[in-house]
């Protein structure tokens, strides 16, 4: 099983220039430190220069400096204390104890006897549930971290809702953001990965695949992904086969096709379901493959980032690639990454001018950018994909 580069010629010249542009003003300007540590753990290594070998020395030392000085909220992303955690068990064999540190404060943080926040993987249990998965794979504190995950399964078990299709989560108005609570004053539910039902199950499958698992991740994953399965369109749909939200007593709306929401995140979370939980088998290559079909204009892609712009459905069309080596997937994913590598002035990519505030961050700026087109050109499979759940089993090379 290796990951192979899947472009190749002028298509590989032209990201790899575009991504260490892009290393070269991060090392200029750095931002979280979070985030460029894990950027720099890659590009380090595609790069092979001095330059890039400092940067990421240093961005591991101002992460150490952050941890010492405390998160401000316990998130996953955002420079979140889970974020900073999930990053280091990432990055680092030896983390002097740091990693020991936020296991106890993030076991605290899941002990609570009812969980009344978030559920969701930017801001909430699945989140909290991926740190937790990440330092399993290591065998520091293993214990705390098994619990910690325990933990997180019970609370998702406890608040979803059971209903004749599976279980599902409801988001409460008081959780969402106030321009996001005036949309939807009623609250909603979520089908997406970043905020809802596919990163439930994307977590939850991982859960259940671990040689001693939660108790109930397995029943809860299967029962999370029947629900999601069952918000399935109908073929042709506008806004492709699965919703992003479901909101009572309103019809359903079209959706963006993305990572965060639509159907290459669920199509993402399903390959997953499939492979741990041995259910809705072939569902998530056919969805991905309807994908393809869509019209482009139906995506409604604005900009770059991973989260919802064109170099994440690249990124994610080459996982479904890797792990099957189906040559529509491949081409998908080529055109993708054509539409995002159009110059190599970043002034002139118009994802870096609509989000310029985020424009150091892994999800939804230049970051992920470059990590997604150094996984397009090179041999290093890109693992960091864990933090976004996408990350895929590769196949064999025919």
């Amino acid at each position: 099983m290796t990951w192979q580069p899947l472009l190749e010629g002028e298509s590989a010249d032209a990201a790899l220039r575009l991504a260490r542009a892009i290393a070269v003003e991060v090392a200029k300007h750095p931002g979280a430190a979070v985030d460029r540590t894990v950027f720099w753990a890659y590009a380090s290594n595609a790069l092979d220069e001095p330059f890039a070998d400092a940067a990421y020395d240093a961005a591991l030392a101002d992460l150490a400096a952050q941890v010492m000085a405390g998160a401000s909220h316990p998130m996953l992303y955002n420079e979140g204390l889970s974020g900073m955690g999930w990053v280091l068990a990432h990055v680092t064999d030896d983390s002097d104890g740091l990693l020991a540190r936020i296991d106890q404060a993030m076991l605290q943080i899941v002990s609570q006897p009812a969980w009344h926040g978030d559920h969701d993987l930017t801001q909430g249990l699945v989140g909290h549930g991926v740190y937790f998965l990440e330092r399993l794979r290591g065998a520091e504190a293993a214990g705390v971290a098994r619990e910690g995950l325990e933990r997180v399964v019970a609370h998702l078990a406890a608040t979803a809702e059971r209903t004749a299709d599976g279980a599902c989560w409801f988001t409460r108005p008081e959780l969402m953001p106030p321009h996001i609570r005036a949309l939807w004053p009623r609250g909603r539910y979520d089908c997406g990965v970043a905020h809802g039902s596919a990163g439930v199950v994307a977590m939850l499958a991982r859960a259940a695949a671990l040689p001693d698992p939660p108790a109930a991740a397995r029943t809860l994953g299967e029962d999370a992904a029947r629900w999601l399965i069952a918000r399935r369109q109908a073929p042709g749909a506008v806004g492709g086969r699965f919703p992003g939200l479901v909101v009572p007593d309103q019809p359903v709306e079209p959706t963006r096709s993305a990572w965060c929401y639509g159907d290459l995140g669920v199509a993402a979370a399903l390959w997953s379901a499939e492979q741990h939980l041995g259910i809705a088998r072939g569902l998530a290559h056919e969805t991905a493959l309807d994908g393809i079909a869509r019209p482009t204009t139906h995506y409604n892609i604005e900009d770059v980032a991973l989260c919802h712009g064109s170099v994440g459905i690249a990124h994610l069309y080459n996982r479904f690639h890797q792990a099957t080596r189906d040559a529509a997937f491949g081409e998908a994913a080529r055109q993708w990454y054509a539409a995002t590598v159009v110059t190599d002035t970043l002034a002139a990519l118009p994802g870096f001018a609509l989000w310029g505030s985020h424009w150091h961050r892994l999800i939804d700026g230049a970051i992920g950018v470059g990590l997604a087109l150094f996984a397009a050109a090179t041999r290093t499979e890109p693992a960091w994909d864990r933090i976004m759940l996408c990350d895929l089993p590769t196949a064999g090379v025919a």
